[in-house]
């Protein structure tokens, strides 16, 4: 099971590398920088605008459970969260993996812990929280966050990716 579960961590930050290296493509095939710039920013603009909270749940749902049938993952939408980043109240969706799926995941952060972590596992984490960060990039509005989190013991969850649409809550680089 450690072994499924790192494979999936290293195919995931595959699909962050290819998107970003899809997004580098884009840009070199444009004449001049103020036009990449432009077309960039424009593209990010009208990609909020017209993405719904519903719409950026469907994602995560694609990127952590494609297949749509694994009782070790869920999301939950907490609606009014009060915390040090959001005094007045915010929305957090949640993503959170358990049992065999976590059981990678807890390995690995275990391996944080115990300053024993290999180069292999900070990209891992670092692509988890890569990915949290880019698609909180499209949340419909600058309170909203997405939070990841793993199963530690039963019914406690530990959150290593935290991200919001202006700023992320725990930092994407991993040390």
């Amino acid at each position: 099971m450690k072994k499924i579960s790192l494979y999936s961590l290293t195919a995931l930050s595959f699909i962050v590398l290819a998107a970003c290296s899809a997004k580098s493509t884009e840009e070199t095939s444009s004449s001049s920088s103020s036009e990449v710039t432009s077309s960039v920013s424009t593209a990010k603009k009208s990609k909020s605008a017209g993405t719904s909270q519903e719409d950026v749940i469907n994602e995560l749902k694609s990127i952590f459970d494609p297949n749509g049938n694994s009782k070790d993952f869920d999301i939950k939408v907490e609606k009014d969260v009060k915390d040090e980043a959001f005094p007045n109240g915010h929305t957090v969706i949640t993503a959170s993996i358990k049992g065999d799926t976590a059981a990678g995941t807890k390995e690995m952060m275990d391996a944080f812990d115990n300053k024993t972590a290999t180069e292999e596992d900070k990209q891992i984490l670092q692509g988890f929280r890569q990915t949290i960060a880019d698609i909180a990039q499209k949340l419909p509005d600058d309170t909203t966050t997405i939070a990841f989190q793993y199963e530690t013991k039963p019914n406690e969850y530990r959150v290593i990716a935290h991200s919001g649409k202006t700023k992320d809550i725990i930092p994407t680089t991993v040390k």
